[in-house]
């Protein structure tokens, strides 16, 4: 897909829960519309440490959902590779009769003509219900509930529509959209089970929103969010939204960049991802450092794995990289700071720091000190260490105690 996302680096499994924080319910334009904020809390008291979402009840009437779910499942939906992940996407975008009319943009992804003609009534179907939904409903209101953001600007840029089911594509890795200044997500069904999520910054604790057909949530570009659909078919129509009537791709670089100069910490981390985008990478590593100084998890991450692959100083650094790392605090960075210190020879710490990710219920950990135990001949500690790992639900652990025991001659009926 062409439209720009951001996801999180290798340590973006790892999970911070995602703090409470107040609600606001209002009407706007008739609609019941409830806003939220989300809380970085490693940010303390920064005036930036919050990115809102708005829940919006009846953006489309149920029968509105039901008839673009028929049209949908009569349409071949894209199943390139998604430019952030590489999994399918299960996606059709909505193109416009005329390029730039306020409703999508007709470059938003490549299609041959003779399929662009095949999908052409179901598209016509789709848009004679969301044309009105976004001219009439979505945009004014997103316009109204990020006045300070948009400035009565915003427009739709790019519209999808997208299948999430179980055993096809059924999650989303957290990511910030990068494509759009504020998303329209609109819920065009709700037999399924999971669904959109919110996370923060610490444990990457999942907050599911609790959705019906019609009703929509519009966030902002830096609200870390994803998806996991657990049971079901997902059906959802999502728009990305500009301050910048031409939509230009650049129009975000420029927004971000004067957040980012008011000291937001998460849009130098978007000002820097989008960079990278560019190749501009040394300017891309400015604004990631200065994020990662201010405190931004995902920030200290991709400085510590930028610092592993020399991306710095044209040298790999690992006790650079572990001390990055080590900053984050959760137990997969833990293990990555861990990994970099077996890189550089800095045993003691390697230890040290698997074992702190150890007490935080890493089963990796645990396997990984029973490795080394193992490797020194410290034959009854490795056992410990592995059958914590199996208590954790490492089955791969399960196995290193047998090939131990086996090495001990010890009868598997002891076991």
């Amino acid at each position: 897909m062409r439209a720009l996302g951001v996801i999180l680096g290798a340590a973006a499994c790892a999970t911070t829960a995602l703090a409470s924080s107040s609600s606001e319910d209002r009407k706007i334009a008739g609609f019941s519309v409830k806003t939220s904020k989300l809380e970085w809390k490693v940010l303390g008291d920064s005036p930036f440490r919050f990115a809102d979402y708005s829940v919006i009840d009846g953006v489309l009437s149920p029968s509105e959902a039901s008839a673009i779910v028929s049209t949908l499942k009569d349409v071949q939906l894209d199943m390139d590779e998604d430019t952030v992940d590489g999994k399918p996407t299960y996606e059709l975008y909505l193109l416009p009769e005329h390029e730039n009319d306020g409703t999508i943009r007709a470059d938003a992804k490549a299609e041959p003509k003779k399929v662009r003609e095949q999908r052409a009534p179901a598209r016509k179907a789709i848009s004679s219900i969301t044309k009105p939904a976004l001219k009439e409903r979505l945009t004014p209101l997103v316009n109204e509930i990020y006045a300070d953001d948009c400035g009565g600007n915003c427009v739709p840029c790019f519209s999808v529509l997208r299948k999430f089911k179980k055993n096809e594509r059924s999650v989303l890795d957290p990511r910030f959209d990068g494509q759009g200044l504020v998303t329209a997500v609109v819920e065009l069904n709700s037999d399924f089970e999971g669904g959109l999520y919110f996370v923060t910054d610490d444990v990457r604790e999942k907050t599911f929103i609790e959705m019906e057909a019609g009703r929509a949530i519009v966030h902002q570009s830096y609200a870390l969010h994803g998806v996991d659909v657990s049971e079901g078919t997902r059906w959802t129509w999502i728009t990305w939204y500009s301050d910048d009537a031409e939509c230009r791709p650049e129009a975000q670089l420029e927004w971000h960049e004067r957040k980012a100069a008011s000291g937001n910490p998460v849009s130098m981390w978007m000002m820097g991802m989008l960079l990278a985008t560019e190749e501009r990478m040394q300017e891309a590593y400015e604004f990631i450092h200065r994020a990662a100084d201010l405190g931004l998890p995902d920030a200290m991450e991709e400085m510590g794995r930028a610092n592993m692959l020399g991306k710095i100083t044209g040298e790999a650094d690992p006790s650079q990289a572990a001390d990055w790392y080590e900053k984050v605090g959760t137990s997969n960075a833990l293990l990555l700071a861990a990994n970099a210190c077996l890189q550089h020879n800095m045993m003691e710490r390697a230890i040290s720091l698997m074992e702190k990710a150890a007490h935080m219920g890493s089963a990796g950990a645990c396997r990984a000190i029973g490795l080394i135990q193992q490797h020194d001949m410290k034959y009854d500690e490795a056992r410990t260490w592995y059958q914590k790992a199996v208590d954790l639900g490492e089955e791969e652990a399960l196995d290193n105690i047998m090939e131990l025991d086996m090495l001990l001659g010890h009868d598997d009926s002891e076991l």
